[in-house]
């Protein structure tokens, strides 16, 4: 079970303001025909409630 809850994925986009987000290590790629670039940042947005607690990184 993950740690943290995705509410939304901001593509290319900067998250909004007071948003918790990461920006995640790899790109994902548009279908073709979207209008958007190949391949774009893509920001995790994620539940504050969760995002608070404390992560133990082995």
């Amino acid at each position: 079970m993950r740690d943290r809850i995705i509410v939304e994925y901001f593509q290319g986009l900067r998250p909004p303001e007071g948003a918790r987000a990461e920006l995640l290590r790899r790109t994902i790629v548009i279908p073709p025909g979207s209008g958007a670039a190949a391949r774009v940042p893509t920001y995790l947005i994620i539940d504050p409630v969760v995002a608070v607690r404390p992560h133990h990184h082995p």
